[in-house]
């Protein structure tokens, strides 16, 4: 039951983060907003590893090191992604590669997958697709987009992954670590802007940076309960439904009003989800 509860909270909190994080960017530049994300989810992660400083491995804290690495870069290739190309192409895209990757993870190192996972695997995708689908559907430079997004898709699974590497009773170890990481490429790899004037207030902007913060944090921290204490494949197919709830909390954010299919789509989804709950 732990295992369901983290994956479901973890599906809402990234949503929320991201649908936060995204109104964020509107103020301003993104490249300051991942800075301060990433600055605010370390510090609050070091905080949490040193009250759990007895059972601090080295090993445990690099590996998420370098899961952090890895899904970080992610982050900048989804945000060049997403301003190529639409977000009804984008967003399954990525949900279809990630999740994909992270069913053939569990698959490959011996987790069996019931046929009722792969009816869920299915189902869930297409009420992806269908829940963020656009009346008009064109992406320019296709090409381009999509190989971005597959990129990006990668680099978010080699994150999923990799913190399935982590020690029992490393789980704050392994955060900190991989905070730490996404917190080098904010500051190394993402070159900053220079020149671009702000969009809005300020306080709004810090109140809306803190808030997704603190949710991408309780993902995180939910994603590696749920990953000890649920299937890995279960949990993967669950996550890819988090555009799903970052469609139906956009509702009164960002006052984007659903259409009949995207609501089709979100019952799909649901039943994708009540499939993977009763396997």
């Amino acid at each position: 039951m732990l295992g369901y509860v983290a994956s479901f909270t973890n599906v809402v909190a990234i949503a929320t983060a991201n649908v936060f994080a995204g109104k964020a960017t509107l103020l301003r530049d993104w490249r300051i907003t991942f800075r301060f994300t990433s600055s605010i989810i370390l510090l609050i992660a070091l905080i949490f590893s040193f009250f759990d400083s007895a059972t601090f491995q080295l090993q445990d804290f690099f590996i998420g090191v370098i899961s952090g690495i890895s899904g970080g870069i992610g982050i900048p290739l989804a945000y060049k992604a997403f301003a190529k190309g639409p977000v009804a192409y984008v967003s399954p895209l990525l949900s279809v590669v990630q999740t994909s990757a992270i069913v053939i993870f569990a698959a490959a190192t011996g987790e069996s997958i019931q046929s009722v996972l792969m009816i869920a695997f299915v189902l869930g995708f297409v009420g992806v697709y269908l829940a963020g689908k656009p009346k008009n559907l064109k992406a320019t430079n296709l090409l381009w987009v999509s190989m971005t997004t597959i990129a990006a898709a990668i680099c978010f699974s080699g994150f999923s992954i990799g913190m399935t590497r982590i020690s029992d009773g490393q789980n704050i170890t392994g955060l900190a670590g991989a905070r730490a990481g996404v917190f080098l490429v904010a500051y190394s790899i993402v070159r900053k802007e220079y020149g671009k004037s702000e969009k809005g207030s300020g306080s709004s902007w810090l109140l809306l940076t803190v808030f997704s913060a603190l949710m991408e944090f309780l993902a995180n921290y939910t994603y590696v309960i749920a990953i000890t204490n649920l299937d890995l494949a279960k949990v993967g197919i669950i996550i890819a439904t988090s555009s799903i709830f970052a469609t139906l909390i956009a509702i009164p954010v960002m006052k984007q009003r659903p259409r009949l299919i995207n609501w089709v789509g979100i019952m799909i989804a649901t039943i994708s989800l009540v499939l993977v709950a009763i396997s």
